[in-house]
């Protein structure tokens, strides 16, 4: 995800770069055009990719969520034994 973000990113830098050093019309800019063209697909690929990533992340949330109550049980009973050695010693 982070580095889809830091992608994004440097895709954003780059345009600006070449926005800003454009002179003229920049419609008969090839190289501008071809940079903007280019920039277009690979955000529309990193948009997806964040997508996905978003939902993988929902999922995992949500079978993690599955589990709370079995670590719960678990931490309390391994407190209740770790206390138990001290009645006795």
């Amino acid at each position: 995800v982070s580095n889809n973000k830091a992608q994004q990113k440097q895709l954003e830098n780059t345009l600006l770069r070449e926005l800003a050093g454009a002179s003229g019309n920049i419609l008969d800019n090839t190289e501008l055009i071809a940079t903007l063209d280019s920039c277009k697909t690979a955000a529309v690929e990193i948009e997806a990719k964040l997508e996905q990533a978003k939902i993988t992340t929902e999922e995992i949330s949500v079978a993690r969520a599955k589990y709370v109550p079995a670590a719960k049980r678990g931490s309390i009973l391994f407190f209740s034994m770790t206390g138990l050695s001290s009645l006795n010693p």
